[in-house]
């Protein structure tokens, strides 16, 4: 997972390498880090451990995800227009499928280019339905490759963005 920090009026792309779903470490390269620190949500400082290679400074940090931006649920029954309370700020999106196969046929519209997550916690499989009609023309899903069915089995995720100009989601 990517994000943008601001750094010296420029924005630098920061990664979170998940150490489990609720917690990872932002590591920012940069040959001066006097223009930005990592804080607690209380702004008291995290310590912050700074590693060298070949002269650039890699600063990291734990960090924490906000519980609102992982959402579990249990489903069982196909996902039209799919829209679980806190989908609208979820960076997760873990679904629990023990009711056969269940279709993911489309999802609430986002706004512009939003990127998720979606996790099948399993144990059965869920189905993304290529532009089916059983979701409304804003929420399908385009699957990788145009396929009609793309099967995301127990364990597997893909990602999700949403693509404004054409109103639909892409499976990339």
């Amino acid at each position: 997972m990517a994000f943008y920090l601001m750094l010296d009026d420029s924005y630098t792309k920061a990664e979170i390498a998940a150490g489990g779903l609720d917690q990872g470490t932002v590591y920012v390269a940069s040959d001066d880090s006097e223009y930005f620190s990592f804080a607690n949500a209380d702004g008291t400082p995290k310590p912050v451990q700074t590693v060298s290679d070949g002269g650039t400074k890699v600063e990291s940090a734990p960090v924490e995800i906000a519980a609102t931006s992982i959402v579990t649920e249990t489903v069982t029954v196909d996902l039209d227009n799919y829209n679980p309370t806190g989908f609208d700020t979820a960076i997760v999106v873990m679904v629990t499928n023990n009711s056969g196969i269940i279709n993911l046929t489309g999802m609430v519209s986002a706004g512009d280019y939003r990127k998720f997550t979606f996790y099948n916690a399993g144990p059965d499989d869920i189905r993304s339905k290529h532009l089916s009609t059983s979701s409304t023309v804003g929420n399908r899903i385009f699957n990788r490759g145009g396929s009609l069915n793309y099967t995301i089995s127990e364990g597997e995720s893909v990602d999700f963005l949403y693509d404004t100009a054409n109103s639909r989601w892409i499976m990339i």
